[in-house]
């Protein structure tokens, strides 16, 4: 027994002393590895960019708010359309090659995440704000809007909207209720809207882009709070900023995406912007982001493309013809002078500002016509073709500028509202220009290009008018309005607020007047392609003739405009098949920080 004892204790003595030579070991080990590691640490994680292309026979929605990243950085939601342009809202986990629809989501135009990544909230066209589970049911409503620009949710479930194109920020409860204005458009200082909220951390502070741009061609970016009091001025910025964990604020300079830091406790900038080098796609929503960001270090943007387009004729009955000579490019809309011998093309440069270029139907060549300094669009002819009129994108300015000499005049710069230039009338006289207003919405003007150039109301309401067009003898003007909560084309007695002639029933938009004023061109929301023409009936009262369609377009014009004996229209169509639209992801999207 004794020595059995004995050799059990020999057996724990030596195996005490092998256990503490292995720790000994272990320790030795660890100590070295942890020593490696403190003189060799590991490599910060690079950025990883990858592009995430749309669901199968849809096509992504070419716009910066068609795009939203979750928060927790998982699910990527898009804006995506069928062949009838029906837009709806799909999802995608990053970590799945399947998107998903989301029912009931149809004519979403802008969208935002809850911060738990759970729900999604959007706007239904500019009628509605709803929210839906992304794991599955249907939309609850949480209330109406009349302009959907932008919105923001934060912990305690309050959102944040922009519900007018040119009013202030309000809040409603995520659960729904009636919102209340928290901010309101600075008039005394040119301000028409407030726009594209987003929460700080607190969630009580929140970034908001302020309309329309400035002299400088930028918007200014503020920081309100949920408590009101005066918004602080925080920057000058070309597109929409956000906050980005942990502490930066990002948007564009010159179209490229660039990141300052940002404290969120005192809310005020720190240091100079750094450029990432990433170029995202713009938008149709002045003020609004381009990007979007996760709390996990992902950005999300559309993927910038500048498609090119070819110039050629189309007869009636659809036979083209193309312009010998024309060398295609990144255009977007034309108009026929009224010789029918040139064209103004409206096109994009390769600095993404806007540009007027001359057409010689004849020859073929293209020349451009606005300033590299401008950003220039919305051009038209004189009567007579000796001079053109565009719009000065940058400064809302209208420009009339002689093809003789080159020589310009400005209109309307004072006034820095949105407008949208639509015709020279035919008699010389007066352009006919769309212009947003901070309690009318866009209204319909004239502006008299000769002598005293104060302009003059032609049809303005509680609704939207837009898209105008003036009878041959200027006696009658044509337009939409969305009174009755769909687009429909009218027309009324210039200057009267007299009775409106409804032309369309189901939507639709003006088209042109003939040149004799006998008949109206337009086309019908059920048949986007079609052309229709009804006979005009004008004396003291207006009628008009029932609607024929007289030419279908094709399916991917992008637009059409009529020679002035109206046989035969000019046409910018895709010069080759269109790359298909894409999303970029970007991953650690600090590491691509580039160092000043």
């Amino acid at each position: 027994m004794r020595g059995s004892s004995w050799r059990t204790c020999r057996l724990c003595a030596s195996g005490k002393i092998w256990a503490a030579a292995v720790g000994v070991a272990l320790a030795a080990a660890a100590t070295t590895w942890f020593a490696a590691r403190a003189w060799n640490p590991a490599p910060p994680a690079p950025p990883v960019r990858f592009e995430v292309s749309g669901p199968k026979h849809r096509q992504l929605v070419p716009d910066a708010a068609g795009v939203s990243l979750s928060p927790d950085g998982q699910t990527l939601a898009m804006l995506a359309a069928d062949s009838a342009f029906t837009i709806s809202i799909w999802i995608r986990r990053l970590d799945s090659l399947t998107p998903r629809e989301l029912p009931g989501t149809a004519n979403a135009t802008i969208m935002f995440w809850s911060p738990d990544s759970r729900h999604l909230a959007f706007f239904a066209g500019d009628h509605v704000l709803s929210k839906i589970a992304i794991a599955g049911g249907e939309p609850e409503r949480i209330c109406e809007v009349k302009g959907a620009r932008g919105g923001t949710w934060n912990r305690d479930d309050v959102i944040l909207l922009a519900p007018y194109s040119n009013g202030g920020i309000y809040r409603v409860s995520a659960n729904g209720g009636e919102p209340v204005a928290i901010t309101h458009p600075d008039s005394a200082h040119g301000e028409n809207g407030n726009r594209f909220p987003f929460f700080l951390p607190d969630g009580q502070h929140f970034l908001y882009t302020s309309v329309p741009a400035g002299a400088d061609g930028k918007f200014g970016v503020y920081v309100g709070s949920l408590e009101g009091g005066s918004p602080r001025p925080l920057e000058r910025v070309e597109s929409g900023a956000i906050y980005c964990n942990p502490g930066w604020m990002l948007t564009t300079r010159d179209n490229v995406l660039v990141a300052q830091r940002f404290d969120a406790g005192t809310r005020r900038l720190l240091g100079e912007p750094v450029t990432l080098g990433d170029g995202p796609r713009g938008g149709q929503y002045s003020g609004g982001p381009r990007i979007s960001a996760s709390h996990t270090g992902a950005l999300g943007y559309l993927t910038r493309t500048l498609p090119t387009q070819r110039l050629l004729w189309m007869d009636l009955a659809g036979h083209e013809t193309g312009i010998p000579g024309f060398v295609s490019g990144p255009y977007s809309d034309l108009i026929v002078s009224p010789d029918g011998r040139r064209a103004l093309l409206g096109g994009i440069s390769d600095d993404l500002k806007g540009t007027v270029s001359l057409a010689d139907l004849e020859r073929g060549t293209v020349s451009r016509l606005t300033p590299p300094t401008e950003s220039a669009g919305m051009a038209v002819w004189s009567p007579d073709g000796r001079r053109i009129a565009y719009l000065n994108v940058s400064n809302q300015t209208l420009v009339v500028r002689s093809l003789a000499d080159g020589s310009s005049r400005n209109f309307l710069a004072s006034d820095h509202a949105y407008k949208r230039l639509e015709e020279w009338s035919r008699d010389g006289r007066y352009l006919l220009f769309d212009r947003l207003d901070a309690t009318s919405k866009w209204d319909v003007w004239l502006l008299p290009v000769e002598g005293d150039s104060t302009p003059r109301v032609v049809v303005r309401s509680a609704a939207n008018e837009e898209q105008p067009r003036l009878s041959p003898d200027g006696r009658w003007v044509s337009f939409t309005s969305d009174e009755t909560g769909v687009v429909e084309t009218y027309v009324q007695a210039v200057g009267s607020a007299g009775l409106k002639y409804q032309v369309t029933s189901g939507g639709g938009g003006p088209w042109y007047w003939s040149r004799d004023g006998r008949s109206l061109v337009f086309q019908r929301a059920d048949q986007p392609r079609a052309l229709f023409r009804a006979a005009v009936q004008a004396s003291q009262e207006f009628s008009l003739g029932p609607p024929s369609m007289f030419m279908r377009l094709p399916e991917d014009y992008t637009y059409a405009y009529p020679t002035p004996d109206e046989k035969r229209f000019l046409l910018l169509r895709p010069a080759e098949k269109p790359e298909r639209q894409t999303i970029t992801v970007l991953q650690n999207w600090q590491a691509a920080l580039r160092k000043p």
